[in-house]
């Protein structure tokens, strides 16, 4: 008798675990993948992965916002890119610059623009200029001022740089010159920006940060 309770009690714990199993697994199936899945998966190494499931996610666009699909537009870019799918990569990069205009991407989605310029270096897609500016940038990243300084001073000495391009250069040089401590060179990089900042669109990552640049150059001068 109590062996014959014991086993119904236990097919029963059986029976309620593989339900649960069943309802988790489920559940899991019902849960649609973003984008943070995606930089995961990125991060972890699984590009094959990453690259399937972005591409599927491009393909339901409709189903998410302007901002989340320039998102997804980066991670399948970077997986591409990380497979060695060179030509596929700047395919949908450009098929990227054609949609990224249509509407202004998500103040919080600042760092972008800066990897997808880190992209499109690595696939060889763009100018001196360009290269110089991105270069820059990623110098800056690393706390190499000077050099990073030096760069964006070079690109303000040539004469195919475009008026946006000198605009990120005084703004780039700016933030170094403060890193550095030199506070003559950055109110003069900050005068060159300000001279050349109307040419930039309003949700550019240099207007929308420039507040904190300021910030940055006063705390140095009270210091």
């Amino acid at each position: 008798m109590l062996e014959s309770s014991f086993k119904g009690g236990t097919m029963k714990k059986l029976g309620t675990i593989s339900l649960l199993c069943s309802l988790l697994l489920l559940l899991q199936a019902c849960i649609a993948p973003d984008n943070s899945y995606l930089m995961e998966l990125n991060r972890s190494g699984k590009w094959r992965e990453a690259e399937k499931i972005g591409q599927d996610m491009l393909a339901k666009g409709k189903t998410f916002s302007h901002s989340e699909i320039c998102e997804t537009y980066f991670h399948v870019i970077y997986a591409k890119t990380r497979l060695n799918k060179k030509t596929e990569a700047i395919k949908l990069m450009m098929e990227y610059d054609g949609f990224s205009v249509r509407e202004s991407i998500d103040p919080k989605l600042l760092w972008l623009n800066r990897e997808m310029a880190k992209l499109k270096n690595e696939l060889g897609m763009l100018s001196e200029v360009r290269h110089l500016l991105v270069t820059a940038m990623e110098e800056n990243g690393k706390g190499n001022y000077p050099l990073a300084r030096n760069l964006a001073e070079t690109v303000l000495a040539l004469k195919e740089a475009e008026e946006q391009q000198k605009a990120m250069a005084h703004f780039i040089a700016a933030v170094c010159s403060i890193r550095l401590k030199d506070i003559e060179g950055a109110e003069e990089h900050l005068a060159g920006f300000d001279a050349l900042k109307s040419v930039l669109p309003q949700d550019h990552q240099a207007i929308l940060e420039e507040p904190f640049v300021r910030e940055g150059l006063e705390e140095l001068k009270n210091n």
